[in-house]
């Protein structure tokens, strides 16, 4: 079963976390959709000094300017021999399975979704099918500052405030019931 360890969006310790996520032991991983393999790096590989901490990875050029980077895999023998420019993929071919390479704290997938147009990430729980969620996000704070004042305010939950233009600061975030530690997620709904 597929489970949700880590959303788009969380502030990391040293970066913006750019994907999501995906745990639930050495499941077989196939692309979001049908493309073409545009590269791919083993973890012991001397490319890999390009991707510090994905480990094994590869990057899936899609329609319309998309990509899709799949990393932390243990590589498919057929997908880890192959020359990029020639391995065209669908959503049903296989290209490898969950694995634990690269700065990883255990078997997971990290995927992410790229519009090159753009140049930006997308959330790719926007483009996947739902993955179950029963614990609702949780708001730790609101802090509130006006117009006059700089700094955020606390605001207390019922605290009535005059009329005026805000800047609402909200600290929460979500837990995965898949995760037996306290590990903080950037809430998606």
């Amino acid at each position: 079963d597929k489970v949700l360890t880590a959303t788009f969006g969380e502030s990391r310790w040293d970066h913006f976390h750019t994907g999501i996520d995906i745990g639930g032991g050495a499941q077989v991983v196939r692309p979001v959709d049908s493309g073409e393999i545009i590269f791919i790096s083993s973890e012991n590989s001397n490319t890999n000094a390009l991707s510090y901490g994905l480990g094994s990875f590869l990057v899936v050029e899609h329609d319309q300017g998309i990509r899709s980077l799949y990393a932390h895999l243990e590589l498919s023998e057929s997908i880890a021999k192959a020359d990029p420019e020639f391995v065209d993929v669908d959503e049903n071919m296989a290209i490898g399975r969950i694995g634990d390479t690269g700065a990883s704290l255990g078997k997971h997938l990290h995927l992410e979704i790229i519009d090159v147009e753009l140049g930006s990430y997308v959330n790719p729980l926007v483009v996947l099918p739902s993955l179950r969620d029963s614990i609702a996000p949780t708001i730790k704070r609101l802090l509130v500052a006006t117009s006059q004042t700089d700094l955020p305010q606390p605001l207390n939950w019922g605290q009535r405030v005059a009329s005026d233009e805000y800047r609402l600061l909200v600290e929460l975030y979500d837990l995965s019931e898949h995760v037996a530690y306290f590990c903080p997620m950037a809430p998606y709904k």
